[in-house]
């Protein structure tokens, strides 16, 4: 039987396509807590279709045999394998095997016997479905939780960070950044969404009092999200959890499933 679909490269005039997609991957809701709720994502779509280093993130679009655009996946290489970033069709091309030749195709390309990585969120219990059937298991578990900083403190003078300026062009382009926060003895990697949030994966960093006094001294108005794996004080926003399989079992799930393996939804 042939195939209704074709997936190939996303080029550098379908960038305003492939943000669609990627904004069309998670509800508003969710969205407003990661790069995808940027008005200038298009610009970073652009850059990352323009790049040709090793490790920028992979775009490959869906479309039906007329060409036209029914979903994308996008994904990383990762030293030991690929971690997959979205996985999107769109809803009138869905329940026909869309989301399992996009990823068929992502573990082809990627063109290794590694592992496979994603993140989805705990209330998407459809999309946790799809993937458990195809073999993936958790590996661990994220809470997203916001915390207010403190009052920043007036003799509280911290070094600017080095990569400062850099990371303040990047923002103007993209809505996001990221930067390196250098305190005695310890740095992190700290990342700013928009102009409302800072963002940290370290749960090291909502327990340091000088950390969070000099990301208030940086920018007042923030808040801090943390995404860690235990829920910390604070508003939780959402749950998430890491899936892993190896490369090869997913592949052969995908070949061997008699029927269209098709998330009802967008997976995250």
């Amino acid at each position: 039987m042939t195939s209704p679909w074709l997936v190939r490269p996303a080029t550098l005039a379908e960038a305003e396509v492939v943000t669609a997609f990627l904004r069309a991957a998670l509800p508003e809701s969710l969205r407003l807590y990661t790069i995808y709720a940027s008005n200038r994502l298009a610009a970073y779509v652009a850059d990352c279709l323009a790049a040709t280093a090793t490790d920028a993130p992979r775009f490959r679009l869906l479309t039906t045999t007329d060409g036209t655009p029914a979903g994308l996946a996008e994904w990383r290489p990762q030293p030991d394998g690929l971690f997959l970033n979205q996985l999107v069709v769109a809803p009138r091309h869905r329940r026909r095997g869309g989301a399992r030749a996009l990823l068929a195709h992502a573990l082809s390309a990627a063109g290794t016997e590694g592992m496979l990585r994603l993140d989805v969120f705990v209330d998407r219990p459809h999309v946790l479905d799809w993937y458990r059937r195809l073999g993936l298991a958790p590996e661990a578990t994220r809470t997203w939780t916001c915390l207010p900083l403190p009052p920043p403190s007036a003799v509280t003078h911290p070094t600017p960070p080095p990569d400062l300026p850099e990371a303040d062009a990047r923002h103007r382009r993209y809505g996001f950044s990221t930067f390196q926060l250098a305190l005695e003895g310890r740095t992190y990697p700290i990342g700013r969404l928009g102009a409302r949030l800072f963002r940290t994966t370290d749960a090291a960093v909502p327990a340091d009092r000088e950390a969070l006094l000099a990301l208030a001294q940086l920018d007042p108005r923030r808040q801090l999200l943390c995404i860690a794996p235990e829920p910390l004080p604070g508003a939780v926003l959402a749950r998430s959890l890491r899936l892993a399989a190896p490369v090869a079992a997913v592949r052969a799930a995908l070949t061997d499933s008699p029927a269209p393996l098709c998330p009802r939804s967008p997976v995250p």
